[in-house]
């Protein structure tokens, strides 16, 4: 009779963990619009915890919708030579206009490092939202976003994507720069 109640026991805890899973998705709960480094789901906001007089630009990540990706007058448009196979099209909006903004293409076999500025736009304007057509890995980050911030640092976040529901994110990193 102990055995049947051991067993039932862990099927119980097994049924609770796939359920807990299946509703965290990626294993997060919070809400989309997060302090610097965490990660979220289909859109998701990043922004700085730090309070300043003046506030950071909020960044918001996406899949783009067709009715996004065939808007030339109102998006900026990069194709990434890469795209070739696993192509995302993501829109990267902004609340207010964002000083040299680059898609960056990343490398962390070893170390995480910036190989190469694949686009740049001199403002990301608040107004003209940018769609990213790239290639994101799902294994290895590969493609990110930087700018320069109002203190005048250069930000970078890693572009993340799940297989698992299709959602996009940003995640703040400190890579180091190629020689």
């Amino acid at each position: 009779m102990k055995d049947y109640l051991r067993l039932a026991f862990i099927m119980l805890l097994c049924a609770a963990l796939l359920c807990a899973c299946a509703e965290g998705g990626n294993g997060n709960s919070e809400a989309s619009s997060v302090a610097e480094s965490s990660e979220g789901s289909v859109a998701e906001s990043v922004e700085s915890s730090e309070s300043t007089a003046e506030a950071e630009a909020v960044l918001n990540i996406a899949v783009a919708t067709p009715q996004q990706i065939s808007d030339s007058e109102n998006y900026e448009h990069f194709y990434d030579s890469d795209a070739i196979e696993q192509r995302w099209i993501i829109v990267i909006e902004t609340d207010t206009d964002v000083n040299d903004f680059c898609v960056v293409a990343l490398d962390e076999s070893e170390m995480l490092k910036v190989t190469d500025t694949r686009f740049t736009l001199d403002t990301l304007r608040a107004d003209k939202p940018l769609i990213i057509h790239t290639y994101i890995n799902d294994v290895t980050l590969n493609r990110g976003i930087a700018y320069t911030a109002k203190d005048g640092t250069v930000r970078y976040f890693g572009i993340y994507c799940s297989m698992y529901d299709g959602s996009v994110s940003l995640k703040e990193i400190h890579p180091v720069e190629a020689e």
